[in-house]
């Protein structure tokens, strides 16, 4: 095992916990966490085997329940993408410490089972799968779901899918459909046509309704597995 830490840890400063699994040697663990250590003045890490660990106290420009900074700039270390990472949720001090750890460890499984390709996973972009996985009633969930979007859902597996990933990309892009295409990767006039198809279904335009609170937690519910698509 290995143990780096710098004095003067901070004790009411944001920090985030950071575990990282090697997927190709320990090297890729050894870049993670040098990049780690440039990316803050306080940061304590182990390595043990193929797994690391570490508590990163966060710049000032991560905003107050956000780490992008850290994520983009482990997302921009060479050898990073030879691991997988998750980034803990924000915390305060050092009595939730234990939890952005097991968050960040929680979120990293969860990737993993949800064949989320990135290699750097913010658990905060989570949030709401960690939350389904953990509700004791798959029923509550699975007629959340099913209200709010059954009529996509009466289309068949196949193409309900394509229509509610594309209402998910176009409600995380903030409705910008020039975004939404190129992250989904289809051509404009496309995407105006299977939005045209989900509005058409779901009766409205929910970004217009106060149905919209619902219906994203809905999509992203349903995108991560969090109920049983056979039950829908």
């Amino acid at each position: 095992m290995r143990r780096r830490a710098r004095p003067g840890w901070p004790t009411e400063r944001h920090t985030s916990g950071v575990v990282g699994r090697s997927v190709d040697g320990p090297v890729s663990l050894g870049a993670v966490d040098a990049a780690l250590h440039r990316y803050a003045a306080g940061t304590v890490s182990s390595i043990a085997g193929d797994e690391l660990h570490a508590i990163v106290v966060l710049r000032a420009d991560d905003r107050v329940g956000s780490c992008a900074s850290l994520v983009e700039s482990l997302r921009a270390t060479p050898q990073a993408e030879l691991a997988r990472v998750a980034v803990g949720p924000v915390v305060i001090g050092l009595i939730g410490l234990p939890e952005t750890l097991a968050e960040a460890r929680f979120a990293l499984d969860l990737a993993a089972d949800l064949g989320i390709a990135d290699t750097i996973v913010d658990a905060a972009e989570l949030a709401l799968e960690r939350l389904g996985r953990r509700i004791g009633d798959p029923a509550l969930l699975t007629s959340f779901v099913r209200e709010l979007l059954g009529p996509l859902l009466a289309v068949g597996p196949e193409r309900a899918r394509r229509l509610i990933d594309t209402l998910d990309v176009y409600l995380q892009c903030g409705c910008n459909k020039t975004e939404a295409a190129a992250r989904l990767h289809v051509q404009r006039q496309t995407l105006y046509q299977r939005l045209d198809q989900i509005f058409a279904l779901l009766g409205e335009d929910p970004t217009g309704s106060p149905r919209l609170a619902a219906v994203h937690p809905a999509t992203r519910l349903y995108l991560g597995g969090a109920v049983d698509a056979s039950a829908l």
